[in-house]
């Protein structure tokens, strides 16, 4: 795997849509690739991402789903206006 000799190899990807300087309608980013990680002497690894969030400025809300260092990842989060 190529991506693993540079270390971090983190690719970010975003998509929005300002209407008068206001976010209109979704607004996505992703994040893939990996990175390693070390902790001292007692472990060292990879870390691999693969992330997107999701932001809806009508509904006040965000939503990120993936993977990231092996646990999923799927939540929702809602404010006030």
């Amino acid at each position: 795997d190529r991506g693993r000799e540079r270390d971090p190899n983190i690719a970010y990807h975003s998509t929005f849509n300002l209407v008068a300087w206001r976010p209109s309608g979704l607004q996505t980013q992703t994040h893939k690739g990996s990175f390693t990680w070390t902790r001292g002497t007692t472990g060292s690894g990879t870390c691999d991402v693969d992330v997107t969030s999701v932001f809806d400025p009508a509904a006040h809300s965000v939503h990120v789903t993936g993977t990231f260092c092996g646990r999923n990842i799927d939540v929702t989060r809602t404010r006030g206006a």
